[in-house]
């Protein structure tokens, strides 16, 4: 009898044991990021007060759901160091769906414009300087939120690759 007993707490503490085990963390290398702040920008360029200290930066971390939006640069080593006056925060922003980028000093850029959702809007790639107009006004009843963001990509002419994002309020 007294066998049965601690066979019976014993399998009862066992299941205990694989249910915890079973439990799972959290994935936060796929959570989408919020698009809280962006940088605002007059029609020319110049930066018109609020600003995002994470926006038009370098970045040398980005999480799964966003590594996902280049998948050929998953082998790239990214660079730490950063780079001064070679990216410029878009302008002018807040815009209703057209902005321009520009970023100098550079080889080549890969961008990738999302919304909220992750969902590609535009892709693009081409060798610098780069000076762009990018409209995606034709795009924006994908945009449920207010914003989008831009992530790019760039390579040095020295074959160093740096990252980052810049976000953009979009007005309807």
């Amino acid at each position: 009898m007294l066998y049965l007993l601690i066979m019976k707490k014993g399998l009862w503490l066992l299941c205990c044991w694989m249910l915890m085990a079973c439990h799972k963390k959290p994935d936060t290398e796929n959570v989408l990021p919020t698009f809280m702040e962006y940088t605002a920008t007059e029609e020319n360029g110049d930066i018109k007060g609020l600003t995002d200290p994470t926006d038009w930066t370098l970045s040398d971390t980005w999480n799964t759901a966003e590594k996902n939006l280049f998948p050929a640069a998953t082998n790239i080593q990214f660079e730490t160091t950063s780079l001064l006056n070679v990216i410029k925060p878009a302008y002018p922003n807040p815009n209703g769906g057209q902005f321009q980028i520009v970023i100098s000093q550079l080889e080549q850029v890969q961008l990738c414009i999302v919304n909220q959702d992750n969902l590609v809007l535009l892709r693009y790639t081409g060798k610098l300087p780069l000076n762009v107009v990018f409209n995606i006004s034709d795009k924006l009843h994908l945009v449920t939120e207010s914003k989008v963001r831009v992530y790019y990509i760039l390579q040095t002419r020295q074959g160093q690759y740096y990252r980052g994002h810049g976000d953009i309020e979009i007005v309807r």
